[in-house]
């Protein structure tokens, strides 16, 4: 807004007496939808531009506050490296991506339609953690479906396999391996030969959503079968981890295998 501090605080002020935005605890303002619609007729042909700036601002922060809860997780590093992770407080972190959830889940379309593929599968990515503490089921998979066709779109093989892993997961909780197979399948099939930890990653991912042909048989007793690289010791297991090719459905001492994938 071009307004300096002290009328802009006026106009807020004027709009919370109106009802058209709330003031919630901690002094979050929540939008009334009519505002929205306003806002977006004033904006005019400005619009892109100050949906681009929403979009910088946001990715930036839900980068640095998924990297945050997951400081090992290795894809953010290995694919965009010239990102700026930072070192967040991991509390304050995920107390951030909690309350601006619904303003990130909003911003998917537009950073879509505005042809931002690089700040989408930035963002599908980083928000791994959120998504998959929360079972925020229905945000993973918007998330990750625009993502996969954003990375393919940019000709990232590497990133669209590890979101088809990501929607795998949440397909999983939704409780349809069948689709969960197949993007996992396919996520294999990506990274075999090419990326070992994506690999080892995708291939626990297919041990934990079996084809419907293989019944009731516990899921992760295919992973060994399909697994192309020679098992390594249980002592090399634990020294390397995390961020070793080891395929996690296989058993580590004291571990059983993980629910999700790295």
């Amino acid at each position: 807004m071009r307004l300096p501090p002290g009328p802009l605080s006026a106009a807020l002020n004027e709009l919370v007496g109106s009802r058209l935005v709330t003031e919630e605890p901690g002094g979050r303002l929540r939008q009334e939808p009519l505002l929205h619609l306003h806002a977006r007729e004033l904006a005019g042909e400005e619009g892109p531009l100050l949906l681009g700036r929403m979009a910088d601002h946001y990715v930036d922060r839900a980068v640095r506050a998924g990297h945050a809860l997951i400081p090992q997780r290795p894809w953010l590093r290995r694919y965009f490296p010239g990102v700026e992770l930072g070192t967040d407080d991991p509390a304050a972190a995920e107390r951030w991506l909690r309350e601006e959830r619904e303003n990130l889940a909003a911003l998917v379309r537009p950073t879509a339609e505005l042809g931002r593929r690089e700040q989408l599968v930035l963002l599908a990515v980083a928000l791994w953690p959120l998504h998959e503490r929360g079972k925020h089921l229905d945000d993973m998979i918007a998330l990750n479906g625009c993502g996969v066709e954003a990375a393919e779109e940019l000709g990232r093989w590497e990133i669209a396999a590890l979101l088809r892993v990501q929607l795998a997961f949440a397909h999983m909780q939704r409780g349809a391996p069948e689709v969960a197979h197949g993007l996992a399948r396919a996520a294999v099939d990506a990274a075999t030969g090419r990326d070992p930890e994506l690999e080892a990653t995708a291939v626990e991912t297919l041990g934990l959503a079996p084809s419907p042909s293989a019944g009731t048989a516990r899921p992760w007793r295919c992973c060994a079968a399909t697994w192309r690289s020679p098992r390594p010791s249980a002592t090399d297991a634990g020294s390397r981890w995390p961020g070793s090719t080891w395929p996690r459905c296989w058993p580590r001492p004291r571990r059983w295998p993980c629910s999700r994938p790295c």
